[in-house]
């Protein structure tokens, strides 16, 4: 009997660490999508800002400002998505 439990434990084991490979191979995936997604939001945003007139500098600096900076920038952003509908809304 003993033997027929230790194959079950083993095979338990095994079981539950496929799943467990199955599970961090989907969250991989996942996570992998979402830096995909991620990097090409990134582009996007930067994309923005160097057309409404943020240097790279000032852009790449982000990781280092404070909240009130932040919020300043954020403002300018909003400001300048503002006018440029203004303008677009303008043309004939």
């Amino acid at each position: 009997m003993s033997t027929s439990n230790n194959k079950e434990t083993a095979e338990a084991i095994e079981a539950a660490a496929n799943a467990s490979l199955d599970v961090s191979e989907a969250r991989f995936r996942q996570i992998r999508a979402g830096t995909k997604q991620l990097k090409h939001d990134i582009g996007e945003i930067t994309a923005s800002l160097l057309a409404v007139g943020f240097s790279k500098e000032s852009i790449h600096a982000w990781d280092t400002m404070s909240d009130a900076e932040y919020e300043k920038m954020s403002a300018r952003l909003e400001e300048a998505k503002r006018l440029q509908a203004e303008a677009q809304s303008a043309k004939p």
